[in-house]
């Protein structure tokens, strides 16, 4: 199926963007791009926006201040048919805006103009406009009907005007007359009855999906949405003055089941952006384009911690994966931690370039220019000074093979670098980092060639030439075969994305619970992990838990209804060993061993994990079997 997208943008002469600059989608990719502030991606965002809605006569085009007047200056978009099994394009054509440019081509191109009236452009200031109000819970008519759908046009309830046009007519029928009695008068009451009737299923269509994003994306955030529209009622008052409608639309927002009168101040930022961003997805769903789909989101994470963010992402890449999506972003570790997310579940479908501004000196006059860098990875950069496709520099390029290193390994699980207090090792500690993966490999039955080479020139090679270092001998060979080791790595984290889950953390907390056919006697046994429980999948396609030592800390119970005296072992304990345990099958075994042989309780044995719990905040249990079943099924097994 043929779709339109974007193949090229090329930028010159507007707002910030003085030379040309030219962004390339040779393969109609999405484009992730990271800025520092003052870059130019606000620029980028603005001018592209000022194109697509360039066929309307108030739409100026607005050049960069540092160039002479007169000066030429052109946004460009090439544009053609993207067939996405082949990921090739056809039928390309150019379109333009500037200054002094003929852009009929724009307004006679049906797709372009169907594309302003989307929500395809959106920013951080846009999302405020949802909740940053004095007010608790604002009224948000105009908000909607102007803003948010006023280019929807309602086809499914048999309309064909957008709502912001079709609302502004009837005003004009109900307001613009001399009296009540003429024709055009009671023609506008008849058509706001109507009205609101479509409006309600819009909303209720857009709430509906609102709602879908959240519980699907978000269900932490245990939130509900609705609207409360009131009657669209309109009055006489006592004279023409106090002609009136009621015009009143509000949230109705639930956490927890409980309704919050006060979102703005009841709701943290990340809810009341979650709700803002889900919103306008919902809203450019509804009315997504026509054969040109596209979507620039600028910094629209600002109010979103980066937990957070990555269900954004999976939205994008679940729901609208027919669009083409550009993600500015000043925030260099979110760039990163997006990056890998959308290499490992959207690969060769993302370009990923850095935007950053340089002073430019002309005509006695000093000024900032964004100049653009490819987002190349660490990886490519220091094969490029490796094989001299960059003037060879041998430390340049050991350098970035550690950047290179740190990076993958961070696309691991942070719960694998864990220290002995809980705290996660940095990722610069490389060494071990390094060495917790190759006990990791081993415990999964996983190659550790790649990594143990690695380790062994840690500190023969790597370390050294990225630091000054008189002595240090470089081996070109050396690095030759570092680069085979980290793209060996990479390949096998790559695999095990798919294939290795964690089950449980070191640090948790897990209860078994042994108790007698007639339930006369429970006993409860509280564990603390001592390492990392995985899920794993053999070459084979076999799944296999991983061992982990455990030790318990405390047991409770009942017997005959009454309680149990507790007892928590101390390491004082002459006979402490005898609750440390080398995984959880050897602390089952054993505490059903001592329940039956010790304290003659005959408890039933048990059969899998039906026994265990994992302790989650808050105190609330859940069946490690059913987590198990759930990673297992999300494994394919």
């Amino acid at each position: 199926m043929y779709m339109k997208r974007i193949k090229q943008i090329e930028i010159e002469n507007s707002r910030a963007y003085y030379d040309r600059l030219t962004f390339s989608f040779e393969n109609g990719e999405n484009l992730l791009l990271y800025g520092e502030n003052g870059s130019g991606k606000s620029s980028l965002f603005k001018s592209l926006s000022d194109f697509i809605h360039s066929f309307r006569s108030s739409v100026l085009y607005v050049s960069n201040r540092h160039k002479p007047a007169g000066a030429t200056g052109e946004i460009v978009l090439s544009i053609g048919d993207f067939d996405e099994s082949t990921r090739q394009f056809s039928q390309i054509e150019e379109h333009k805006f500037g200054c002094g440019i003929d852009n009929t081509n724009i307004q006679n191109t049906g797709y372009l103009k169907a594309l302003a009236l989307t929500k395809g452009f959106l920013s951080y200031r846009d999302l405020l406009k949802v909740y940053l109000y004095d007010e608790g819970s604002p009224n948000l008519f105009h908000f909607f009907i102007t803003q948010l759908l006023g280019n929807h046009i309602p086809v499914g309830q048999g309309r064909n005007s957008p709502l912001a046009k079709e609302w502004k007519s009837i005003k004009k029928d109900i307001f613009e007359v001399h009296n009540r009695q003429e024709n055009k008068h009671k023609k506008g009451k008849k058509d706001l009855l109507s009205f609101e009737k479509v409006l309600r299923s819009v909303l209720d269509n857009l709430f509906t999906q609102v709602n879908y994003y959240l519980q699907s994306y978000f269900p932490y955030f245990r939130l509900a949405i609705s609207f409360d529209l009131k009657p669209m009622k309109f009055s006489y008052g006592n004279n023409k003055r106090e002609w009136a409608i009621q015009q009143d639309l509000r949230l109705n927002i639930d956490l927890d089941n409980i309704h919050i009168d006060n979102y703005a101040e009841g709701l943290n930022e990340a809810r009341l952006s979650a709700i803002a961003i889900c919103l306008y997805l919902a809203a450019l769903q509804a009315t997504p384009g026509k054969e040109l789909h596209f979507m620039f989101l600028d910094d629209i994470f600002i109010g979103i911690d980066s937990v957070n963010r990555k269900p954004i992402l999976e939205i994008l890449n679940n729901e609208f994966k027919h669009f083409q999506i550009v993600i500015a972003t000043y925030d260099r570790s979110w760039y990163h931690m997006a990056k890998n997310y959308l290499e490992a579940h959207a690969k060769g479908r993302w370009k990923y370039t850095n935007l950053f501004s340089v002073i430019k000196k002309e005509d006695g006059k000093s000024f900032s220019v964004p100049v653009m860098v490819d987002g190349v990875s660490s990886l490519d950069r220091a094969k490029e000074y490796l094989h001299g496709h960059r003037d060879i520099d041998l430390p340049a390029s050991a350098n970035y093979f550690r950047k290179a290193l740190e990076e993958l390994l961070s696309r691991l699980p942070k719960e694998l670098f864990m220290n002995d207090d809980y705290t996660i090792v940095p990722g610069f500690k490389l060494t071990q980092r390094v060495k917790a993966v190759k006990i990791f490999f081993s415990k999964i039955e996983e190659c550790t060639k790649n990594i143990s080479f690695l380790e062994s020139y840690l500190h023969s090679l790597i370390h050294p030439l990225s630091h000054y270092e008189e002595e240090v001998q470089i081996y070109r060979n050396e690095l030759v075969e570092v680069e085979e080791a980290i793209s060996g790595l990479k390949i096998q984290i790559e695999s095990l994305a798919q294939r290795c889950n964690l089950l449980t953390a070191r640090g948790n907390q897990l209860d078994i619970e042994y108790k007698t056919a007639d339930g006369s006697y429970q006993a409860y046994y509280s564990v603390l992990l001592e390492d990392n429980i995985w899920i794993y999948k053999d070459l084979a396609g076999n799944s296999h838990i991983t061992g982990g030592g455990c030790k318990m800390i405390y047991m409770t119970g009942l017997k005959n209804g009454s309680p149990l005296e507790p007892f928590a072992p101390n390491h004082k304990m002459q006979i402490y060993d005898q609750f440390c345990y080398e995984c959880l099958d050897d602390a089952l075994q054993k505490i059903y061993d001592h329940e039956v042989n010790i304290n003659k309780n005959t408890v039933k044995a048990h059969q899998d994990y039906d026994i265990v719990s994992l302790i989650k905040k808050g105190g609330a249990r859940q069946a490690i079997t059913i987590r198990r079943d759930k990673i297992l099924t999300r494994m394919g097994l």
